[in-house]
């Protein structure tokens, strides 16, 4: 499947449109489609990052937001055969969003509270903290509301958030006021912040026109700290701090997802970050300095400087915002777009347990070329080893319902890889697992591997009926364990859509 993402990002409006559609775009990556941005001014930082994720940069030659940026928006979707246009930003209107829906490819936009119930596409989403009463008699056919929705890039999939173990008083602390920061709050909290017992980063975007400024600020603050520019793994980043400070957007989700409490300061004139800003408050995984017009030094000073001596509140705040966010959100919204009944997530340490049940089941125990019970102290050694592994591919499937379904595996050798897989004994019966099947080596093939392998018992006719209908083709039987094993492979042009 293919998406077309019209969003912009510059030094005015900053990275977060761009951003958070790159999550949307990496899931669909990781699924094998292609992602293409048309944008209108779009800095060259944030066109250098798009490409760097593989994406396809398209200038847009229209006036942002008219008819014509519609028409244009609407032609290069049916040029790419999208499935899906994507809306992210403040400017496409009900009337935009009309102009381009109903023509063969869908409509998603992405909201922060802008246009409420006048929305005309075919899907909405706001990924923002309590903003399900802002459509209670919006029309969209589809509405995904929430946090359970929160879009995070890549990397974070990568990164499992560990417990909260703060180095001593809150010592190293964050500091991202957004991808460009055009109302240069930055070097305000760097000074507010002088004298106190901290070191950490302070972050800023390749848009940003204040570098002078921020150097400035850090050298007279006498304060501990490095400044970094245009961070590509900002999961990295953030688990080195116990503390953040950041503007009202999209970072606090990720913050959240990683369990580092943090202080808001909304940035945004419009009043769109005031929902994520007393959201996450309410919930107990931040505290909101304020309004940034309102702020001046000795208030941040005195807010922060409490919190930081608070090692009880921290821990808490971080109990609580880890709580909000699984990082599953952009996976969610891609699974309602492709209709898939099922989506995949990395498997986790707290899995261990749940795959050792299903493994020991008796069904599976059958079907297996191993068919002696998994000793618990023996299973757990095996799940480490492969959740470590590079050549290893370990996923946990989830139904829309955010139930577990089966368990995923591919062991990678070259351009090779060899498939297992398992439906949780409560989901047997339901017809998962063609889809989990297909979904999977969806993921391994987009990796860039050409052949996957499956082996199976000779009497497991239901197995081989899965995979058949997956588009693996049988090839010579062969030998795995001491027991008479079928073969079947699968590759790019044979796997079914």
């Amino acid at each position: 499947m293919n998406i077309l993402f019209r969003a912009d990002g510059n030094p005015e409006i900053g990275a977060g449109h761009i951003m958070r559609c790159l999550s949307l775009a990496q899931a669909l990556q990781d699924q094998g489609g292609e992602a293409v941005f048309l944008s209108s001014d779009l800095d060259t930082a944030y066109a250098k990052r798009l490409k760097e994720e593989q994406c396809t940069v398209c200038a847009l030659k229209s006036t942002a937001f008219s008819k014509e940026d519609a028409d244009e928006t609407l032609k290069q979707a049916k040029k790419l055969d999208a499935r899906w246009i994507v809306l992210d930003g403040y400017g496409f209107t009900p009337e935009y969003q009309k102009r381009v829906k109903g023509s063969g490819v869908s409509v998603l936009v992405i909201d922060d509270h802008r246009y409420a119930e006048a929305h005309t596409c075919d899907m909405l989403l706001n990924q923002n903290p309590q903003c399900e009463n802002t459509y209670k008699h919006a029309t969209v056919k589809t509405m995904l509301l929430g946090m359970r929705f929160a879009m995070l890039r890549r990397e974070y999939g990568k990164k499992q958030p560990t417990s909260y173990a703060p180095s001593g008083r809150g010592k190293r602390v964050l500091i991202t006021l957004g991808g460009s920061d055009p109302k240069n709050m930055t070097p305000v909290v760097i000074r507010s912040l002088k004298g106190m017992a901290i070191e950490g980063t302070v972050i800023i975007g390749g848009a940003s026109a204040n570098e002078a400024d921020v150097k400035k600020a850090m050298k007279e603050s006498g304060l501990d700290l490095t400044l970094q520019k245009n961070v590509q793994d900002m999961a990295a980043v953030i688990a080195e701090h116990d503390f953040a400070i950041t503007a009202a957007g999209s970072t606090c989700l990720e913050l959240a997802f990683m369990g580092v409490p943090a202080a808001t300061i909304i940035v945004a004139d419009n009043h769109n970050q005031d929902g994520m800003a007393s959201g996450l408050a309410q919930a107990g995984a931040t505290v909101h300095l304020g309004f940034y017009r309102e702020l001046k030094e000795t208030k941040i000073a005195a807010s922060l400087e409490a919190i930081l001596q608070d090692a009880v509140k921290l821990q808490t705040m971080s109990n609580r915002a880890r709580a909000l966010i699984d990082g599953q959100g952009a996976e969610r919204v891609l699974m309602r777009m492709t209709e898939n009944r099922l989506r995949l997530r990395n498997a986790r340490e707290e899995d261990c347990k749940m795959i050792w049940e299903w493994a020991n089941d008796p069904v599976t125990r059958q079907t297996s070329f191993s068919s002696e019970d998994i000793p618990w102290e023996t299973h757990v050694a095996w799940f480490r080893q492969k959740l470590n592994d590079g050549n290893h591919r370990f996923y946990v499937a989830f139904n829309e319902n955010d139930e577990p379904v089966g368990q995923l595996r591919f062991d990678c050798e070259g351009k090779d890889a060899t498939i297992s897989v398992s439906i949780a004994p409560a989901m047997r019966g339901k017809k998962y697992a063609t889809e989990l099947v297909t979904l999977g080596c969806r993921y391994v093939l987009a990796e860039g591997k050409s052949t996957i392998n499956a082996f199976i018992k000779p009497e497991n006719a239901a197995s081989v009926a899965v995979f058949t209908k997956a588009g693996f083709e049988a090839t010579k039987p062969t030998t795995l364990k001491g027991h008479t094993a079928l073969h079947y492979i699968l590759n790019k042009n044979t796997l079914k859509a």
